[in-house]
């Protein structure tokens, strides 16, 4: 599945534009209309240094709950979506603007394991994910917000 660049929305198979947010897709090869699971290094005038995540994507699992709901965290320039697979109990999208964090942090699984992350936001609702490589992600999402 292709998602788009711009608003990270899931995309009809074939389609010229986003149905959510109107960008056009891209056509042709290496366009960049689908992410992937791979990221580069950013060099940018914000003086950030670390690895550019936007129209990429990294598997992650998001607690709805009780649920560690499995899924893949897509981003883009105005952005952050979690997309659930599609046998979870609970699917969906959660969309996180980038201007809309107030804070990342990082948390322990079960107060044991390293590996997880939290975004607070403006509308007073805390997110909690647990993914690979999220001093790089934490670090990505702080360039970008607040």
């Amino acid at each position: 599945m292709s998602f788009c660049t711009n608003c990270g929305s899931p995309l009809e198979s074939g389609a010229k534009f986003c149905t959510k947010c109107g960008t056009r897709v891209p056509t042709g090869a290496g366009a960049g209309a689908a992410v992937t699971d791979t990221a580069a290094p950013a060099t940018g005038s914000s003086g950030y240094q670390g690895t550019d995540y936007v129209g990429q994507s990294v598997k992650a699992n998001y607690f709805r709950g009780i649920e560690g709901v499995g899924g893949k965290l897509i981003f883009d320039a105005m952005g952050v979506t979690f997309h659930s697979h599609a046998f979870n109990i609970q699917v969906g999208d959660t969309r996180i603007l980038y201007k809309d964090i107030l804070r990342v942090e990082k948390k322990r699984t079960m107060g044991l394991v390293p590996n997880g992350m939290v975004i607070f936001t403006r509308d007073g609702k805390t997110h909690q994910f647990v993914l690979w490589n999220r001093e790089a992600v934490i670090a990505f999402l702080q360039s970008r917000s607040y």
